[in-house]
Protein backbone atom coordinates (compact mmCIF):
# COMPACT_ATOMS: atom_id res chain seq x y z
CA UNK A 1 0.00 0.00 0.00
CA UNK A 2 2.84 2.48 0.79
CA UNK A 3 3.93 1.76 -2.65
CA UNK A 4 1.02 1.89 -4.29
CA UNK A 5 0.70 5.23 -2.80
CA UNK A 6 4.28 6.31 -3.54
CA UNK A 7 3.74 5.55 -7.47
CA UNK A 8 0.85 7.51 -7.40
CA UNK A 9 2.54 10.66 -5.82
CA UNK A 10 5.52 10.09 -8.10
CA UNK A 11 3.14 10.50 -11.42
CA UNK A 12 1.50 13.52 -9.52
CA UNK A 13 4.91 15.02 -8.83
CA UNK A 14 6.00 14.85 -12.92
CA UNK A 15 2.87 16.24 -13.73
CA UNK A 16 2.65 19.51 -11.18
CA UNK A 17 6.28 19.82 -12.66
CA UNK A 18 5.82 19.76 -16.39
CA UNK A 19 1.80 20.28 -16.93
CA UNK A 20 1.95 23.68 -17.40
CA UNK A 21 4.50 23.20 -20.09
CA UNK A 22 2.79 20.51 -21.78
CA UNK A 23 -0.22 22.36 -21.80
CA UNK A 24 1.32 25.18 -23.89
CA UNK A 25 3.05 22.54 -26.11
CA UNK A 26 0.18 20.15 -26.44
CA UNK A 27 -2.58 22.84 -27.03
CA UNK A 28 -1.23 25.60 -28.58
CA UNK A 29 -2.30 28.19 -25.44
CA UNK A 30 -0.82 30.67 -23.79
CA UNK A 31 0.95 30.27 -20.56
CA UNK A 32 -2.02 31.90 -18.98
CA UNK A 33 -4.21 29.64 -20.32
CA UNK A 34 -2.46 26.67 -19.31
CA UNK A 35 -1.67 27.56 -15.23
CA UNK A 36 -5.73 28.18 -15.60
CA UNK A 37 -5.78 24.48 -16.95
CA UNK A 38 -3.95 23.53 -13.78
CA UNK A 39 -6.30 25.07 -11.51
CA UNK A 40 -9.16 23.50 -12.50
CA UNK A 41 -7.04 20.26 -12.12
CA UNK A 42 -6.19 21.17 -9.01
CA UNK A 43 -10.00 21.33 -8.14
CA UNK A 44 -10.45 18.24 -9.19
CA UNK A 45 -7.76 16.39 -7.08
CA UNK A 46 -8.92 18.24 -4.03
CA UNK A 47 -12.64 16.73 -4.96
CA UNK A 48 -11.00 13.28 -5.44
CA UNK A 49 -8.99 13.45 -1.91
CA UNK A 50 -13.08 13.91 -0.41
CA UNK A 51 -15.03 11.53 -2.80
CA UNK A 52 -12.26 8.85 -1.97
CA UNK A 53 -12.19 8.76 1.60
CA UNK A 54 -16.16 9.39 1.22
CA UNK A 55 -16.37 6.55 -0.48
CA UNK A 56 -14.18 4.15 1.29
CA UNK A 57 -15.95 4.61 4.27
CA UNK A 58 -19.28 4.15 2.75
CA UNK A 59 -18.11 0.49 1.93
CA UNK A 60 -16.72 -0.59 5.49
CA UNK A 61 -20.09 0.97 6.89
CA UNK A 62 -21.92 -1.09 4.44
CA UNK A 63 -19.41 -4.16 6.23
CA UNK A 64 -17.50 -4.19 3.07
CA UNK A 65 -13.81 -5.07 4.76
CA UNK A 66 -11.97 -4.57 1.97
CA UNK A 67 -13.48 -0.74 1.22
CA UNK A 68 -10.04 0.86 1.40
CA UNK A 69 -9.04 -1.51 -0.87
CA UNK A 70 -11.44 -1.59 -3.82
CA UNK A 71 -11.83 2.29 -3.70
CA UNK A 72 -8.10 3.24 -4.58
CA UNK A 73 -8.36 -0.31 -6.84
CA UNK A 74 -10.75 1.02 -9.09
CA UNK A 75 -9.68 4.40 -9.22
CA UNK A 76 -6.04 3.41 -9.88
CA UNK A 77 -7.16 1.43 -12.51
CA UNK A 78 -9.56 3.38 -13.97
CA UNK A 79 -7.29 7.00 -14.43
CA UNK A 80 -4.67 6.04 -17.20
CA UNK A 81 -8.04 5.49 -19.33
CA UNK A 82 -9.52 8.71 -18.62
CA UNK A 83 -6.01 10.69 -18.74
CA UNK A 84 -4.35 9.10 -21.58
CA UNK A 85 -7.19 10.62 -24.12
CA UNK A 86 -6.65 13.91 -22.42
CA UNK A 87 -2.84 13.72 -23.08
CA UNK A 88 -3.36 12.74 -26.59
CA UNK A 89 -5.91 15.28 -27.35
CA UNK A 90 -4.65 18.43 -29.30
CA UNK A 91 -8.37 20.75 -28.39
CA UNK A 92 -8.13 22.58 -24.92
CA UNK A 93 -11.86 22.02 -24.78
CA UNK A 94 -11.52 18.21 -24.85
CA UNK A 95 -9.07 18.03 -22.67
CA UNK A 96 -10.02 19.91 -19.85
CA UNK A 97 -13.50 17.79 -18.50
CA UNK A 98 -10.96 14.56 -18.96
CA UNK A 99 -7.75 16.02 -17.01
CA UNK A 100 -10.28 17.48 -14.38
CA UNK A 101 -11.91 13.54 -14.09
CA UNK A 102 -8.15 12.53 -13.38
CA UNK A 103 -7.13 14.81 -11.43
CA UNK A 104 -10.44 13.30 -9.12
CA UNK A 105 -9.28 9.78 -9.99
CA UNK A 106 -5.60 9.91 -9.04
CA UNK A 107 -5.93 11.92 -5.67
CA UNK A 108 -9.07 10.12 -4.80
CA UNK A 109 -6.75 6.71 -4.28
CA UNK A 110 -4.43 8.34 -0.90
CA UNK A 111 -7.12 8.75 1.54
CA UNK A 112 -8.31 5.47 1.70
CA UNK A 113 -4.47 3.57 0.82
CA UNK A 114 -3.54 5.78 3.81
CA UNK A 115 -5.84 4.61 5.95
CA UNK A 116 -5.56 1.11 5.02
CA UNK A 117 -1.60 1.29 6.01
CA UNK A 118 -2.61 2.27 9.25
CA UNK A 119 -5.45 -0.47 10.02
CA UNK A 120 -2.50 -3.04 9.54
CA UNK A 121 -0.03 -2.24 11.39
CA UNK A 122 -0.24 -2.56 15.44
CA UNK A 123 -0.49 1.39 16.86
CA UNK A 124 2.77 0.75 18.26
CA UNK A 125 4.57 0.86 14.74
CA UNK A 126 2.97 3.58 13.24
CA UNK A 127 5.40 6.05 13.55
CA UNK A 128 7.77 3.80 11.90
CA UNK A 129 5.24 3.19 9.48
CA UNK A 130 4.54 6.82 8.79
CA UNK A 131 8.20 6.99 8.53
CA UNK A 132 8.80 3.92 5.56
CA UNK A 133 5.70 6.26 3.91
CA UNK A 134 6.88 9.96 4.05
CA UNK A 135 10.66 8.36 2.88
CA UNK A 136 8.98 6.87 -0.26
CA UNK A 137 6.84 9.41 -1.52
CA UNK A 138 9.37 11.82 -0.87
CA UNK A 139 11.94 9.47 -2.85
CA UNK A 140 8.97 9.51 -5.81
CA UNK A 141 8.39 13.45 -5.76
CA UNK A 142 12.24 13.92 -6.23
CA UNK A 143 12.83 11.54 -8.64
CA UNK A 144 10.11 12.63 -10.86
CA UNK A 145 11.07 15.67 -12.06
CA UNK A 146 14.66 14.50 -13.12
CA UNK A 147 13.04 11.09 -14.79
CA UNK A 148 9.96 12.96 -16.51
CA UNK A 149 12.86 15.63 -17.72
CA UNK A 150 15.28 13.30 -18.61
CA UNK A 151 12.76 11.38 -20.66
CA UNK A 152 11.42 13.78 -22.49
CA UNK A 153 14.68 15.41 -23.31
CA UNK A 154 16.58 12.87 -24.50
CA UNK A 155 14.20 9.44 -25.24
CA UNK A 156 11.58 10.62 -26.73
CA UNK A 157 13.20 13.83 -29.80
CA UNK A 158 9.69 14.55 -31.25
CA UNK A 159 6.64 15.19 -28.44
CA UNK A 160 8.45 14.26 -25.58
CA UNK A 161 6.54 15.69 -22.62
CA UNK A 162 3.31 13.65 -24.30
CA UNK A 163 5.03 10.62 -24.71
CA UNK A 164 6.63 10.78 -20.96
CA UNK A 165 3.50 11.48 -19.44
CA UNK A 166 1.70 8.92 -21.46
CA UNK A 167 4.85 6.38 -20.46
CA UNK A 168 4.30 8.05 -16.52
CA UNK A 169 0.77 6.25 -16.58
CA UNK A 170 2.40 2.56 -16.22
CA UNK A 171 3.46 3.51 -12.25
CA UNK A 172 0.06 4.68 -11.78
CA UNK A 173 -1.62 1.08 -13.35
CA UNK A 174 0.81 -0.45 -11.25
CA UNK A 175 -0.71 1.06 -8.23
CA UNK A 176 -4.25 -0.29 -8.97
CA UNK A 177 -2.62 -3.25 -9.72
CA UNK A 178 -1.12 -3.79 -6.39
CA UNK A 179 -4.18 -3.03 -5.28
CA UNK A 180 -5.39 -6.67 -6.31
CA UNK A 181 -2.75 -8.34 -4.22
CA UNK A 182 -4.33 -6.17 -1.06
CA UNK A 183 -7.52 -7.32 -1.57
CA UNK A 184 -5.96 -10.66 -0.29
CA UNK A 185 -4.16 -9.87 2.66
CA UNK A 186 -5.38 -6.86 3.94
CA UNK A 187 -8.20 -8.28 5.46
CA UNK A 188 -5.92 -10.86 7.74
CA UNK A 189 -3.28 -8.31 8.11
CA UNK A 190 -6.20 -5.40 9.78
CA UNK A 191 -6.91 -8.40 12.13
CA UNK A 192 -4.07 -9.20 12.97
CA UNK A 193 -3.23 -5.40 13.76
CA UNK A 194 -6.59 -5.45 15.84
CA UNK A 195 -5.67 -8.51 17.95
CA UNK A 196 -1.80 -6.85 18.27
CA UNK A 197 -3.90 -3.62 19.87
CA UNK A 198 -5.95 -5.26 22.34
CA UNK A 199 -3.47 -7.71 23.57
CA UNK A 200 -1.51 -4.66 24.09
CA UNK A 201 -4.40 -2.67 26.07
CA UNK A 202 -4.40 -5.60 28.03
CA UNK A 203 -1.50 -5.54 28.55
CA UNK A 204 -0.89 -2.42 30.14
CA UNK A 205 -3.93 -2.46 32.19
CA UNK A 206 -2.38 -5.22 34.52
Amino acid sequence: MITASSLGYFFCAGVRTFGVLFATQQYGIPRSAASAMAIVIGAGGIIGLYLGGHEAARLLGADNLNGRILVPLVWLLVSPLILAPALLATSPLTAVPLLFLGGITVTAANPPLDAARLDVVPFGLWGTSESARTTMRTLGELAAPLLFGYMSARVFPSNGLRWTLLLGLAPVTAAGLLGLRALHTYPRDAATATASNRATRAARQR
